[in-house]
């Protein structure tokens, strides 16, 4: 074999060896596992995302909550402090009502007249205590909406508009726990100016008590009717 023959020969195989490795460098299989690779990155990314949002929203869930049962205890406990003053002005009233009627004749007036006294009290300790649990309900409720809210928000929705109604149903939650802490406070008592106006004077303490307690539960009713606007509002964040 002559050398220019030899070197052609080896020439061509030092080539075919040199193709063969740039070859198997762009090879299809090579190409896809790094594709893949990249996409399982993307993926482990996405997932770590997804997972910091639970834990924020979590992290969320726990601070409402916590400041739910704060909120309770602070509710309940201004109107069992209100409960303890008043106490003593609701016995005022009673020994004070005592001795106006002690001159009346009719001792079946007087009686009646001590019967509703105690009534009147009783029925706005009643009321207020339900009324009272009902605004705690209400804030349990509001505190679910907010961690609802923030779940939305953490998907990327646009929750302005919710957030806008949580601060005006807060408003108005201020408002209905002052109004149950003034409503505490009062201390309702038939007047007994004289023994024949004494059924008009215990109507009229009849008649003051139910329209304060009716202006106490449209407050607190209202907070209820903004929690439903609100939550209407939630669900149609698509």
């Amino acid at each position: 074999m002559n050398k220019k023959l030899v070197t052609l020969v080896v020439a061509n195989a030092v080539l075919f060896t040199f193709t063969g490795v740039a070859l198997a460098q762009i090879n299809p299989n090579s190409a896809w596992g790094e594709a893949r690779a990249n996409a399982e990155e993307r993926q482990a990314a996405r997932a770590e995302v997804v997972e910091t949002k639970k834990e924020n929203i979590a992290v969320k869930k726990t601070e409402i909550k916590t400041n739910i049962e704060a909120k309770k205890d602070d509710i309940r406990a201004n109107v069992e402090a209100e409960k303890v003053e008043v106490k003593q002005k609701v016995a005022d009233k009673k020994t004070a009502l005592k001795a106006k009627i002690a001159s009346f004749k009719d001792e079946k007036k007087k009686e009646i007249a001590l019967r509703v006294n105690d009534r009147l009290q009783e029925l706005n300790v009643k009321y207020v205590d339900m009324l009272t649990t009902a605004v705690v309900k209400q804030e349990e409720v509001l505190g679910k909406l907010k961690a609802q809210t923030a779940a939305k928000a953490a998907e990327g929705k646009d929750v302005s508009s919710v957030n806008s109604q949580v601060t005006a149903i807060e408003s108005k939650i201020v408002e209905a726990k002052s109004l149950l802490a003034a409503q505490t406070a009062k201390v309702y008592s038939v007047e007994a100016t004289t023994e024949p106006a004494l059924r008009t004077d215990a109507q009229k303490a009849r008649d003051l008590l139910k329209k304060d307690l009716v202006a106490v539960h449209a407050s607190v009713r209202s907070i209820t009717e903004l929690i439903a606007a609100a939550s209407k509002t939630l669900v149609s964040l698509r």
